[in-house]
């Protein structure tokens, strides 16, 4: 059963969205279509996916972008949606809940060194 939630997070509390998304997750609720204020959620196995945000320069259909977001299918780190805003995107990411996080995935399955350096300050 799908259920929609209206809240607001300022643009610089990215990691407080993240928690309340992934808190919803622990509780049922999967990500399936983020907006500004608005999020689409979908019944899940409580706990089976975790959520992560990615902060990036360019607009969603930019090259880093896109390529970023294949670089994810490839590893089997879904996409869920993405906000954008002048100049810049934020890419909502959804893996199963692991003990690793997605950011180590990330870093140990790609070489593009670039990419997780520019992106999560490794």
């Amino acid at each position: 059963m799908r259920s929609r939630f209206y809240k607001w997070f300022w643009i610089w509390e990215l990691l407080k969205e993240e928690a309340w998304i992934n808190e919803m997750a622990e509780h049922g609720y999967g990500l399936i279509a983020p907006h500004r204020l608005r999020y689409d959620f979908d019944n899940i196995e409580p706990g089976q996916y975790r959520y992560k945000e990615v902060f990036m320069r360019g607009s969603a259909n930019s090259t880093e972008v896109v390529d970023f977001l294949k670089l994810l299918e490839e590893m089997d780190i879904k996409d869920v949606g993405h906000v954008s805003f002048p100049g810049h995107t934020i890419v909502y990411l959804q893996c199963p809940k692991t003990e690793e996080d997605i950011e180590r995935t990330l870093i140990r399955r790609s070489n593009m060194k670039r990419c997780s350096a520019d992106i999560f300050g490794h």
